[in-house]
């Protein structure tokens, strides 16, 4: 499947603030890295890279990652990118337990830090939540259907998961696939 037409994913081009980007251009929902300018010489200033412990939406935890060290993005008014959706493609892959982890953990840890940051709560913007409640889904479909995760393990996990993520994955639960074995942990 080709990329569609910038003008299709984001509502606004230019320089972006910070609420334009989770709000108008819904970040978590398109937080792919191409349309975007960056400066090469503050991404290597901020240490900003792609984190390659991840393996799946690296490049919305990279953009989140920039926005932790400012709060506008300038979007570029052209699509120079094509995009092919393939059935071995990561979003159809499950990665080991550990590795969906990361991957949830980070994109969470980077949602924090920015709404701390700048006083906002990205947990409330519908598509921050749709795309956290669909990352840890990945996790707990990998506890389920990869061999030898132990119950002690299951339990860990749901134990460590905050009010505050259990109230979005319950709010986004259309977007979450419930595995028929979850209700006996």
């Amino acid at each position: 499947e080709r990329s569609r037409g910038l003008g299709d994913v984001y509502k606004r081009q230019g320089i972006c603030g910070i609420n334009d980007v989770f709000s108008k251009n819904k970040l978590c929902g398109h937080g792919y890295a191409w349309a975007k300018c960056y400066n090469l010489s503050k991404l290597r200033s901020w240490g900003v890279k792609f984190n390659s412990q991840v393996k799946f939406s690296e490049d919305l935890l990279f953009v989140l990652e920039c926005l932790q060290h400012t709060d506008k993005i300038c979007y570029i008014p052209f699509v120079d990118y094509l995009y092919y959706n393939r059935a071995s493609s990561a979003s159809s892959k499950i990665y080991p337990l550990e590795v969906e982890e990361i991957c949830y953990t980070e994109i969470k840890k980077a949602v924090q830090q920015i709404s701390s940051k700048y006083h906002i709560n990205l947990w409330n913007v519908e598509n921050v939540g749709e795309i956290i409640a669909m990352l840890f889904a990945r996790v707990r479909n990998a506890m389920y259907q990869m061999p030898n995760i132990a119950s002690q393990t299951r339990v860990r996990i749901y134990r460590s998961l905050s009010e505050m993520e259990i109230n979005n994955m319950y709010s986004h639960r259309s977007v979450s696939y419930t595995h028929p074995d979850a209700a006996d942990e």
